[in-house]
C-alpha cells in the first residue's frame, strides 16, 4: 500500500513540474514584455515564432544567430519596451483560440489614454510563440 501512494505522489510531483515548465499565453505574455523591457532579446527571441519564407515557416522558434529573424525581433521587443516605458500600466485578455491560433489583446495605460494592440501566438511543441504584436 506504501509502495502504491508513493508512485501516486511522484506521478503528481512529476506532472507538477511539467505543466510549469509550459508557460499560458498570458504567461508568455509577461515573459516578453519583462525581456524586451531589459532589451534582453536573444532569450525573447525564443518565445517568437519564424514567420519567414520557406518550409521552417510557423515551424520553429526564431534563430538568434539569423541577423534578418534576430533584426525582427529586437523590432517588435524594441517597440514593446517603448510601450511599457510610456505607460502607468497594461494588462493582457485571456487567450480565445481562433483555428491553430490564439489571439489576445494588450492594453497600455498612458495617462488618459489606452493604446490596444493584438498578440497573436501559435502553439509549437507545448510552448507558445509569439506570431504578432500588432
Amino acid at each position: 500500500m506504501k509502495t502504491g501512494n508513493a508512485v501516486i505522489l511522484i506521478l503528481v510531483l512529476l506532472s507538477g513540474i511539467i505543466m510549469a515548465q509550459n508557460l499560458t499565453v498570458k504567461q508568455t505574455s509577461e515573459k516578453i514584455f519583462e525581456l524586451c523591457s531589459k532589451s534582453d532579446y536573444k532569450n525573447a527571441a525564443g518565445l517568437f515564432i519564424y514567420t519567414g519564407n520557406g518550409s521552417d515557416n510557423l515551424k520553429r522558434a526564431v534563430n538568434f544567430k539569423n541577423k534578418a529573424e534576430f533584426t525582427q525581433v529586437k523590432r517588435i521587443c524594441k517597440k514593446i519596451k517603448g510601450l511599457l516605458q510610456i505607460s502607468s500600466s497594461y494588462k493582457v485578455s485571456e487567450p480565445v483560440k481562433n483555428s491553430e491560433n490564439y489571439n489576445c489583446k494588450a492594453e497600455f495605460k498612458s495617462g488618459k489614454q489606452n493604446l490596444h494592440f493584438h498578440l497573436v501566438f501559435v502553439k509549437l511543441k507545448n510552448k507558445f510563440l509569439l506570431k504578432s504584436f500588432k
